[in-house]
């Protein structure tokens, strides 16, 4: 992404790799601080993950797979 934007290749490497040191110091000094968005992000995944089965199921495993799951060359 920096290299697209013109950045030279060792100085892209040096930011990201400062970037992550920087933002990783929170977590390395205290293990709870990510506990809350832990808590939601997982609790989140888990409802998103039910919701689609629920669809998938509600919509029908064969008809999704035959409507939007197959390649038809000639669409």
């Amino acid at each position: 992404m920096f290299i697209d934007g013109g950045m030279k290749r060792s100085a892209s490497i040096a930011l990201v790799v400062g970037l992550s040191y920087l933002l990783g110091i929170p977590s390395a000094r205290n293990l709870n601080i990510l506990s809350n968005q832990d808590f939601v992000w997982g609790l989140a995944l888990m409802l998103s993950g039910a919701f689609v089965a629920f669809m998938v199921i509600r919509y029908g495993v064969i008809q999704l797979r035959q409507q939007e799951l197959t390649c038809d060359p000639n669409d």
